[in-house]
């Protein structure tokens, strides 16, 4: 009997039973306290969506138009056409390298510098929270790097996405794509190839439907006003 997997969590909760106790820990866990782990997934709810169109409207003047196609293809990704269906979720690694001058920082100051010296595209990044605790969660940073670069390379983010939606906050933020980390060794553990391609179809579903829903048609639609940072209040 199949097992229907609807989310990451049922992907990772599989896998909890299938690998070694040892190997599941590892991949599951962060350095120290495991904070900036906790934190790079709930850095996500931080951020809240302006607002959706009821049964999938865009409003274009005085006509209406259903928003049924959504282009989810990225154009250049490091001078590279990407057209195949998870774009928005791969980005080619060489021999466990980044393409061309690919540089991971942690900060705007680091961006910025990190550009001067000619890099072809930041990754912002703590490492999936496994080398220092205690880091900010890299959601948290991207607008700001973003703004450092100015446009003048491609930025891109890991690091807690865990839903089409995440993906959504995070283009619009300015990321030019996402990497998925632990998700895909889920769908690794259950079902081998297939099991990553039915993970990154997920996504790819959720974030289709998140796309219709804030009336963007393509990944080139999706601009910083589509999010906002949600208001906090105190519960003391």
């Amino acid at each position: 009997m199949s097992v229907q997997r609807v989310c990451v969590a049922d992907f990772e909760e599989e896998a909890k039973k299938v690998l070694p106790k040892a190997v599941y820990d590892y991949y599951r866990s962060g350095a120290d306290e495991q904070t900036t782990l906790a934190d790079n997934v709930a850095a996500f709810n931080r951020y809240a969506h302006t607002h959706t169109l009821n049964s999938c409207f865009c409003l274009s003047g005085t006509k209406k138009s259903l928003v049924w196609h959504r282009d989810l293809t990225s154009s250049q990704l490091l001078a590279m056409q990407i057209r195949n269906q998870s774009t928005v979720f791969r980005c080619c690694l060489v021999q466990g390298k980044l393409p061309l001058q690919c540089l991971c920082v942690s900060s705007g100051e680091d961006a910025a510098q990190a550009v001067i010296y000619g890099v072809d595209g930041i990754l912002v990044s703590n490492h999936g929270a496994r080398q220092l605790d205690g880091v900010p969660a890299t959601l948290d940073v991207l607008e700001e790097v973003v703004q450092a670069v100015q446009g003048r390379c491609d930025v891109y983010m890991d690091g807690g996405v865990r839903r089409g939606t995440d993906v959504l906050k995070a283009l619009a933020l300015g990321a030019k794509a996402v990497f998925i980390g632990r998700p895909v060794l889920w769908g690794l553990a259950c079902q081998g190839e297939q099991g990553v391609t039915e993970i990154l179809e997920l996504l790819k579903d959720e974030l289709r439907l998140a796309m219709a829903l804030s009336g963007c048609r393509s990944v080139s639609e999706v601009s910083r006003s589509l999010v906002r940072r949600a208001d906090f209040t105190s519960r003391m």
